[in-house]
């Protein structure tokens, strides 16, 4: 009688064993962020650029806020992708405009119209703009610009920061790579030593999103006291970069990532003369905060 008890208990452990070991839950995926374009592919593409400054200035031990900024700029598009680099990565669209604003307050101003025709075509200096029938203002070139930044050889991609080569289970996370990062971050004028680059990547959990299965990956980079460009007569003292991201990444890599969102902070504080005949130093705090959040969705047109 024993041994039947044991052999049942033998029996019904490796059940569960073997129930465990298949439970989706525990899968392991391939971790690939950046994804190959077609041309021809074609998609409904929303996206939004949130973007604020605030300045306080310090005077006699007092902070004082002064008048910040803070707008939107709103960008609806069907999109066909028109020419790709050897690598899959887009180097030129078409874009159909569903709606192109931007808003400050209760204030909401159009760019351009719907139906609108646009080629868009990536380059080192940033887009290059063509508007079917009409000419492009300097505000609407300027706008879509932080839409569509510009193109270098052999910048870091989104794997080369956030990714890893080893397959990975829901809840993991890993170190991002801080080379890429600095690399990327000396192009916009702040110059950061890797050893200051602190963040990790997690996979956060298995989704379903729009009918497609995808795997949501969120990253976080945090890094303080960094060289930053500053106004001319400007000292800077201290400074602190935060960025937050996250994705849904479709399991299947043929298809480009459903929803995304890069929320960026990077504080100042810093003490100089406030314009030319100004005869006392004053200390300035200033946040700028930058956040994008999109979304894609697929057909067949």
């Amino acid at each position: 009688m024993r041994k039947n008890w044991l052999g049942l208990l033998v029996g019904i452990a490796t059940l569960i064993f073997a129930v465990g070991q298949t439970r989706p839950d525990e899968a392991a995926f391939d971790i690939q962020m950046t994804r190959r374009a077609k041309v021809g592919d074609h998609y409904l593409s929303s996206r939004t650029i949130d973007e604020s400054e605030n300045t306080s200035v310090v005077m006699g031990g007092k902070k004082m806020p002064l008048e910040g900024t803070k707008f939107s700029t709103v960008l609806a598009a069907h999109i066909t992708i028109e020419t790709v680099d050897i690598t899959g990565q887009v180097t030129g669209i078409s874009a159909q405009i569903e709606s192109f604003d931007q808003i400050a307050g209760d204030k909401r101003k159009a760019l351009l119209k719907k139906g609108d025709d646009l080629r868009i075509d990536y380059t080192e200096r940033g887009p290059s703009c063509t508007l079917k029938d009409g000419e492009l203002s300097e505000e609407v070139r300027e706008a879509l610009a932080k839409f569509y930044p510009p193109r270098r050889d052999n910048e870091a991609s989104e794997d080369d920061v956030f990714g890893t080569k080893d397959k990975q289970k829901i809840g993991a996370s890993w170190p991002v790579h801080p080379d890429p990062f600095v690399k990327d971050a000396e192009v916009n004028s702040i110059k950061v030593d890797p050893k200051d680059v602190q963040g990790t990547t997690t996979l956060k959990e298995k989704t379903n999103v729009r009918g497609m299965p995808c795997l949501k990956l969120v990253g976080a980079i945090t890094t303080k006291d960094f060289a930053s460009a500053v106004p001319e007569g400007m000292t800077l003292h201290s400074s602190e970069l935060v960025m937050h991201t996250e994705g849904n990444y479709p399991i299947d890599t043929s298809k480009p990532v459903l929803d995304w969102s890069v929320d960026l902070t990077i504080k100042l504080a810093m003490s100089g003369k406030q314009g030319k005949d100004a005869k006392k130093e004053v200390d300035f705090d200033v946040t700028s905060q930058r956040k994008e959040t999109g979304s894609i969705t697929l057909d067949s047109k």
